[in-house]
């Protein structure tokens, strides 16, 4: 047993998809699947259902990603206690990231780190926020982003933007003409949403609340790849951040307007794990990420506004002392 082909298990796992953590660490997909194949045979039980659309794990899987995450973990941090004064990072860093970050953003992160410090690795996983704020506790990840970061009062965050939400509709729609929208007219429109326990349906309750109106919800859905393509059908409006529906608008099948009246703006905030010494990567990492959003935000990919220095910011400068 090796400890890439246990590596590998885990990007498979975390990918759902061969071809994808073979593009992730930078091998062809067959030279993949044979360490993965050594993997089982020596631990003596299948690890994945394979089919045409991906690789799902086992129950004896699932039982041995727990394990070896825990244990890869702790070489991982074995390693950062002794690279806390190298300059040039070693190493794996692990990601969180919720789906409506946009794509952009992340592709754009990855690529950079990985240009600047090819002798380290970083790994991604996407979750909703309570899963991100979950896995930053266990330390399954080493910094992830949190929308509405001042509900996660245990965690270290640095509040980085407030992100405008936006309406977005299909294409040629007249509620998404004007370059703003109020939120009573917003409130009105059949809109698809994440159930009441995400962040962003919350939002929109609150507002609707403090208005005395009520929002016309018609559909109640978590996908945000299913939100958009049911929008581009024309089966209603949803609220979004720019950033995750850059994309589609720039290929004609979304329009956007920004909410106003009252404004609407969501914080994001970067929260790195409460329990261990930081990596030199985990501290790279985190440097990179407020240059390439600063990047995004000049360029109009990103659109909000930078979050002046707060109190409970300012309480956690030692902890973010490599990102500033």
């Amino acid at each position: 047993m090796e400890l890439r082909q246990l590596r590998y298990f885990l990007r498979v796992a975390d990918f759902k998809s061969f071809s994808r953590a073979a593009t992730a660490v930078r091998i062809a997909q067959p030279a993949l699947s044979r360490q993965i194949r050594k993997l089982e045979e020596e631990i003596g039980v299948p690890l994945f259902y394979r089919d045409g659309r991906g690789a799902v794990l086992t129950e004896q899987g699932k039982k041995y990603y727990l394990k070896i995450s825990d244990i890869l973990r702790q070489l991982d941090l074995a390693a950062a206690e002794v690279q806390t004064d190298c300059e040039m990072p070693t190493g794996e860093v692990t990601l969180g990231v919720p789906a409506q970050l946009g794509p952009r953003f992340v592709s754009q992160l990855v690529h950079a780190f990985r240009d600047r410090y090819p002798t380290a690795r970083i790994r991604v996983a996407d979750g909703c926020n309570f899963q991100i704020a979950e896995w930053l506790q266990s330390s399954r990840i080493d910094v992830g982003f949190v929308y509405d970061p001042h509900t996660y009062q245990n965690l270290p965050v640095k509040v980085m933007v407030e992100e405008a939400l936006y309406l977005v509709g299909p294409h040629a729609s007249r509620h998404t003409a004007q370059e703003t929208v109020p939120f009573r007219v917003v409130a009105k429109l059949p809109l698809i949403l994440p159930n009441l326990g995400a962040t962003l349906r919350g939002r929109v309750e609150s507002a609707a609340a403090k208005l005395g109106i009520t929002a016309n919800y018609e559909i109640d859905i978590d996908s945000l790849p299913s939100i958009k393509q049911l929008v581009i059908d024309g089966a209603g409006y949803t609220v979004l951040p720019y950033a995750a529906v850059h994309d589609e608008v720039s290929r004609g099948l979304l329009t956007t307007s920004r909410i106003v009246e009252p404004d609407f703006y969501r914080p994001l905030g970067m929260a790195v794990r409460p329990n261990g010494i930081l990596s030199t990567a985990s501290n790279k990492l985190s440097s990179l990420i407020q240059t390439e959003l600063n990047d995004l935000l000049a360029k109009g990919n990103w659109m909000g506004r930078i979050v002046a220095k707060n109190p409970i910011e300012t309480a956690l400068a030692p902890i973010f002392a490599e990102v500033r």
